[in-house]
């Protein structure tokens, strides 16, 4: 519980410094208009379109992935714990 607190503390200090530095809204600009910041320069539509499909791919893989290596790993564990549960006990464990 202290450790989710100290993250969300400094979660909020860094957007709290980077709100101040402009640097929150030169993203919003940036994905929703396509405006570079710093320039007068902006990408066409379409262009921003697929940049935003290609983020979204790579992002779907990537949870996909993630939720694929942690199934395995529960998955294997579970065998590992049910092979140990199978092996037959020890008849004269105590004397």
């Amino acid at each position: 519980m202290r450790n989710n607190t100290v993250l969300m503390c400094i979660g909020a200090s860094a957007f709290i410094i980077l709100n101040q530095f402009g640097v929150i809204n030169a993203l919003v600009f940036f994905l929703l208009v396509g405006v570079i910041p710093g320039t007068n320069f902006s990408l066409p539509p379409f262009v921003m379109f697929i940049l935003i499909i290609l983020v979204g791919i790579a992002g779907l893989v990537y949870a996909t992935n993630h939720k694929m290596k942690t199934t395995t790993v529960i998955r294997l564990h579970s065998l590992a714990h049910r092979a140990k549960s199978h092996l037959p006990q020890k008849r004269f464990s105590r004397i």
